[in-house]
């Protein structure tokens, strides 16, 4: 099982290649400020949108991903 701090650099790369800076542990945000990805254990992340009104943040995904590619399909499905 992958460890929080197993990401790969590449696939840290690849955020930056998308347009989101590291912004803290394991935290990215994309250049707008209005999305936001946690990496976790195990390859599971989460996608954010947010807001600086802690009530308007939103969860669109929690889940596992292993590579970029998926991360950028999936962020077109959900409209980020």
């Amino acid at each position: 099982m992958k460890t929080a701090t197993d990401w790969s650099k590449d696939f840290k790369e690849g955020l930056s290649l998308l347009g989101f800076k590291h912004i803290g542990f394991l935290w990215f945000e994309n250049e707008s400020e209005t999305v936001r990805i946690r990496l976790w254990h195990d390859s599971e992340l989460v996608i954010w949108k947010w807001d600086f009104r802690e009530d308007m943040r939103q969860q669109v995904f929690i889940g596992r991903i292993d590579n970029i590619e998926d991360l950028k399909w999936l962020l077109k499905r959900v409209s980020i």
